[in-house]
Parts: structure tokens; C-alpha cells; sequence
């Protein structure tokens, strides 16, 4: 088999495996970083079977290996005649029991990815960051210049995330050709239960309720498409927002709603409930230390109206984003998430 050029963390995450199999349908040959192989590819066989008849032979272009961000031995190793290098693995929560896990995996490990990418000559890095480090005022449109400041602290996984777009700002002063890219919240199909996956269920499960959020949303063939365009049209020393539509929280679940053949009607929450649960959540947590199902930080984040602009990259690329409705549909569609 020809060797790897192209190493990817996340495999089997909602990114790392959109690009992972675009990758491969180009017939390049990528090694990835994952726990446990013999799960990564049934998860990544699972994935590629969504999209292809043919997912056996498409695994043939994929090496894995056995390691973990944090361990600089394994990842030299792995950077060996590597030329570009996608970094997508991240732990995302909102608990604030993971905020030491976060800080470890999202930016130490990015700190390990970037000296690892430097000492190895790496070509070019990409690293997904998110929106989460950008700040902003609410009702004005967020651009790529609004990097997050010490004291803008929202959550623990905000922090992280920005912990390691410095390590890449870092790495480019040393020398590392490498771009960051930021995404919305990002809709797609995953093996794991993510973000918008989870909304999808409440829903049909008969969620009644929204609140007054809003919020940047992307297709996750996007963030696919523009990461590796970007990395062949050698795109370094930058930043991009990726956003398709700005989206309110109530519109979003009318969508899914529709999407699913549901004809409920939501009723917007009052702050004062969302209070109430997120003290009954941390009583039930005090007596049995299960995970709280809400706290203040998803509260905060729930409630948050935020906007934010595409016209970069869309002026880089000269590039289309699919709709939220087409994204809703496809990812619905190919999860078998029927009424």
C-alpha cells in the first residue's frame, strides 16, 4: 500500500470523518490518530457506508494507529513523511466536571500537534477551531476578528478551544504553515451523538419547548468541502468564520419538527423555568452524581443571540453553502430518524 501523505485526528467524529472520506474518494491514503482500531473502523465502516456501496475498499486508503493526543512519541512517529495534517479531534461539553479533560485533549494535545507538525517539516496544517472562541456583542454580525479575550470567559470548552487556536498562532510564528477554521454549529449524520443529533431526538421525542437563542448552523459536507479546499489552495496564516445561515432557535425546531412530520407547537421558555431546572438538575446531581441534564453554562449558551458572517471565506472560494433545510433533510434521512 502507498504511503500516507496525509494524517487526521477525529476520525470518528462529526468533522474528522466528513473529511476523512472525501479524502479517500479522492483516493488519497491518510493515516488517523484513534483509542481503539478495531472500533474506529467499524465506526468509520459505518460512516462510509452512508455515502458508498463500496466502503470496504475505501477503508483500504486508511492506516490507523493506536495513541493519543498527549503522547508526543506516537505522534512524531505517526508525522513521518507526512506533508498535511488535519487536526479535528476535540472534546466538546458543557460540564464543568470536563474542564481540566478539555484543557488536556483540546489544548495540550493541540500544543503536542503543532511542536510535533513543526519538528516533523509538516507542509501545512488544519486546524478546526469553533465559533465558541470568538466573541461578540449580540446583534452585531460576528467577523473573524473577534477572538475571544482572557476575560471573555464563557465556558471551559470556549477556553480550550482558544488555549489551542493560540498554540496554532504560536506554531505560525515559529514557521508552521497552518489555517484555522471556525464552524457553527454543524449539522451532518455522526456515529456519536452529537449536538444537533440529540435536538433531533428531543424533538421527536415531543420537546415543547425553545428558547430565545440564536446561532450560526453549517452543513457538515461544508466544513468538509472548504477544509480541504483550503488546504489545496496551500491557505495559511488565517482564519475563516463557517457559517451557512444565522438561525433562531425557535426556526430551527420548526424545521426539524417539519422534517420529521410533526405538527407540535413550542412555546418559549421563561428564563425563571430554566433557573428552576438548573437548581433541581444540581440537587440530583448532589445526591446520586449523575450528569446534570442542565447548568448554567448550557443555559448561557441556550440563550445566547449570536450572527455571524461568512462573506471571507465565501469571497475566498466563491462558494455555495447548502441550506439548513437540505441539511436537516439529508442528516435525518440517512439516520432513519422517521416520526
Amino acid at each position: 500500500m502507498q504511503k500516507p501523505t496525509i494524517f487526521l485526528t477525529g476520525a470518528t467524529g462529526l468533522v474528522g470523518s466528513h473529511i476523512l472520506y472525501e479524502l479517500v474518494l479522492k483516493k488519497k491514503f491518510v493515516k488517523v490518530l484513534v483509542r481503539n482500531a478495531n472500533v474506529a473502523k467499524k465506526e468509520i465502516d459505518t460512516i462510509f457506508n452512508w455515502y458508498s456501496e463500496n466502503s470496504s475498499h475505501l477503508l483500504n486508503f486508511v492506516t490507523f494507529i493506536e495513541g493519543d493526543l498527549n503522547d508526543s512519541v506516537i505522534l512524531m512517529d505517526c508525522l513521518n513523511e507526512i506533508e498535511t495534517v488535519y487536526h479535528c479531534a476535540a472534546l466538546v461539553s458543557t460540564k464543568k466536571e470536563d474542564a481540566w479533560k478539555m484543557l488536556k485533549i483540546n489544548g495540550e494535545g493541540t500544543a503536542n500537534i503543532v511542536n510535533c507538525c513543526l519538528l516533523s517539516k509538516v507542509s501545512l496544517l488544519l486546524y478546526v477551531s469553533s465559533i465558541a472562541t470568538l466573541d461578540g456583542i449580540e446583534n452585531i454580525l460576528i467577523t473573524e476578528e473577534f477572538f475571544n479575550k482572557e476575560e471573555a470567559y464563557i465556558s471551559a470548552y470556549s477556553l480550550s478551544k482558544r488555549v489551542a487556536e493560540k498554540e496554532v498562532w504560536r506554531g505560525i510564528e515559529e514557521g508552521l504553515k497552518a489555517v484555522i477554521i471556525n464552524p457553527s454549529i454543524i449539522i451532518g449524520p455522526s456515529v456519536k451523538k452529537s449536538g444537533i443529533i440529540y435536538l433531533i431526538e428531543r424533538v421527536k421525542r415531543g420537546l415543547k419547548f425553545y428558547t430565545n437563542g440564536k446561532s450560526g448552523y453549517v452543513y457538515v459536507k461544508d466544513v468538509a468541502f472548504i477544509s480541504i479546499s483550503l488546504v489545496e489552495k496551500n491557505i495559511h496564516s488565517e482564519r475563516f468564520i463557517i457559517n451557512a445561515e444565522n438561525i433562531e432557535a425557535k426556526e430551527i425546531i420548526n424545521k426539524i419538527a417539519k422534517k420529521l412530520g410533526l405538527t407540535t407547537s413550542f412555546k418559549l421558555v421563561p428564563k425563571w423555568m430554566l433557573n428552576l431546572l438548573i437548581v433541581f438538575s444540581s440537587i440530583v446531581y448532589l445526591f446520586t452524581h449523575k450528569s446534570r441534564f442542565l447548568n448554567s453554562t448550557a443555559l448561557k449558551l441556550s440563550t445566547q443571540r449570536k450572527e455571524y458572517d461568512n462573506t471571507k471565506i465565501k469571497s475566498l472560494l466563491g462558494f455555495n453553502f447548502t441550506s439548513i433545510d437540505k441539511a436537516l433533510s439529508e442528516t435525518i434521512e440517512i439516520l432513519k430518524i422517521k416520526n
